[in-house]
């Protein structure tokens, strides 16, 4: 198996992953955000546009999968190791996007807040039925 094969098949399993995590995060915005993402082609780009904060990792996820696969396919004579030099910058930044993300909100995903009688800050610190700390 070649580096161009290699890269290709990546670039598509980051595609899927980042088009499932969208969907995901618009899932848990509204189901029909998670329905309208599925269905409707450029909606997952107005969900992104519309909600960076829950959108930003799954983002770069698919921009690490679309820009892997664009250099290495479209690139007129360009060595394969473009698309992996590609892959591995995009892959630091989307590192870096998760990390940053983890110290702002303790969490790399966004998740809604749960249906529990008792109210929790952003550091998963319980703060009571009266929203003091305790």
């Amino acid at each position: 198996m070649d580096l161009e094969t290699c890269l290709i098949g990546t670039a598509v399993l980051l595609l899927v992953a980042g088009k499932i995590l969208i969907a995901v995060q618009a899932f848990y915005v509204s189901p029909f955000w998670g329905v309208g993402v599925l269905a409707i082609p450029f909606l997952g780009a107005v969900f992104v546009l519309l909600h960076w904060e829950e959108a930003k990792v799954p983002f770069f996820i698919w921009l690490t999968g679309t820009a892997t696969a664009l250099s290495t396919l479209l690139i007129e004579d360009a060595p394969p190791a473009l698309g992996f030099v590609v892959l591995v910058l995009l892959a630091g930044v989307t590192a870096w996007v998760m990390r940053e993300q983890r110290r702002r909100t303790g969490r790399v995903f966004h998740r809604p807040r749960s249906d529990s009688a008792l109210d929790v800050d952003e550091q998963g610190r319980v703060l009571g039925l009266t929203g003091r700390d305790e």
